[in-house]
């Protein structure tokens, strides 16, 4: 069973961050292991093999999508803007 853990909008995608808006991770609310991210507004890329997504490299996640990650560690993930104006909601959970 999943409990919400956090919520964090990035609206500052021009370079790769986590999904928490950072380059390192460091504001992920402590014990998450999943999270929702919904791509507002324009369309976002991400990877987490350990390169940085570009505007038109990486996996898309189109405007008004909703995917769910629990990959760990979450860190990982990274995402871009692949249009300008895009915005990230993200959605923390952890185990109960």
């Amino acid at each position: 069973m999943l409990q919400a853990n956090g919520y964090i909008q990035t609206t500052e995608l021009d370079t790769a961050v986590c999904a928490d808006g950072t380059e390192d991770g460091a504001n992920i609310p402590d014990g998450s292991n999943m999270i929702l991210l919904q791509a507002e507004d324009q369309d976002i890329r991400w990877r987490d093999d350990g390169t940085d997504p570009t505007a038109t490299v990486g996996n898309l996640i189109a405007a008004g999508a909703i995917i769910e990650y629990n990959a760990m560690p979450l860190k990982n993930l990274k995402i871009i803007a692949a249009t300008a104006g895009a915005i990230l909601n993200a959605n923390f959970y952890k185990e109960r």
